[in-house]
């Protein structure tokens, strides 16, 4: 009866079958070659077969072990996968790269602190950011984008998802605009809007309170950035309905001025998204855990 073979054993089988040689694989697993040569006997009594036979001055495989090459490999990566999943998550002894989508909006209140706390815990880590385009959804459910943060109230259900703060809304105008000081509906209504739609798509909160009323606004101008709103209103007479983070921000470095909106606005719900497929991957969940303490910690009231 054949005995069992340890995992170990079994990495020094394939580092046998890969270098074709005793020396060269004791070399590669840092053992010494009376050791490499004793376990080459005990695989060789067990699987009745000689495995490595000399051929001239080298050594080859025999038929038997070059049909093992393949599957051995395989049985390694799948007992490795079955390791990483099952141990000990340790961020300073993780390496890769996240990848995270959201928008200026949320990098100017997140991301700072996001970079310092991955940093201080796991140097091996990098991340991507991209902005959310209108595939940002699709890149979540395949996997390719990690965690999406943005007010998705398109989501799918077969995403998961997280709510991590909400802010209220707030205008701003150019100083001496006459509209800071008397903003009421018809005159918000009637002014040139700059209108921030960071996938592309218009619409939202400010149209749909408008619609209720029986108004709607003039969009003059639609750009994909929160950001880019201030300098194109501090020149004209627009106005712009921001998250009231980037518009008090926005006060300090342009000549524009927050006002607010004359109508009740429902906060903006930023929520993280992530795909059911990587719910339980280790190196995911820690991600997450530190995108929601930071989003935790903000200035922002939480609402976790």
């Amino acid at each position: 009866m054949r005995t069992s073979i340890s995992i170990d054993k079994l990495r020094i089988l394939d580092a046998l079958l890969s270098a074709k040689a005793v020396a060269k694989a004791a070399r590669k697993l840092k053992l010494s070659q009376p050791a490499v040569s004793h376990v080459l006997a005990e695989l060789r009594a067990h699987f009745d077969d000689e495995l490595l036979v000399r051929v001239g001055g080298t050594f080859a495989l025999t038929p038997f072990a070059e049909g093992l090459v393949d599957s051995l490999q395989l049985l390694l990566r799948e007992f490795d996968a079955f390791l990483a999943t099952h141990s000990p998550f340790v961020p300073s002894a993780a390496k890769g790269r996240l990848r995270l989508a959201t928008s200026d909006h949320v990098e100017f209140v997140l991301l700072p602190g996001l970079v310092r706390a991955i940093g201080a815990v796991a140097e091996g880590i990098a991340l991507d950011v991209s902005a959310v385009s209108a595939e940002t959804l699709a890149e979540v459910a395949s996997g390719a984008v990690h965690v999406a943060i943005g007010p998705f109230s398109d989501a799918p259900p077969s995403l998961q998802s997280r709510l991590l703060f909400e802010e209220p809304f707030v205008c701003i105008v150019r100083r001496g605009h006459p509209a800071r000081t008397t903003l009421d509906l018809e005159r918000f209504a009637s002014l040139s809007h700059v209108l921030v739609a960071p996938r592309g798509a218009g619409g939202g909160a400010v149209d749909e309170a408008l619609t209720a009323r029986g108004l709607r606004r003039r969009i003059h101008l639609t750009v994909p950035h929160f950001f880019a709103a201030a300098p194109l209103v501090e020149g004209s007479d627009a106005i712009a309905t921001l998250p009231v983070s980037v518009a008090r921000h926005a006060a300090e470095l342009h000549a524009v001025e927050v006002v607010a909106p004359p109508l009740s606005l429902p906060p903006i719900r930023m929520r993280a998204l992530w795909s059911e497929r990587l719910d339980r991957d280790p190196l995911q969940r820690w991600f997450r855990s530190v995108v929601f303490e930071v989003a935790g910690r903000s200035t922002l009231r939480s609402a976790q």
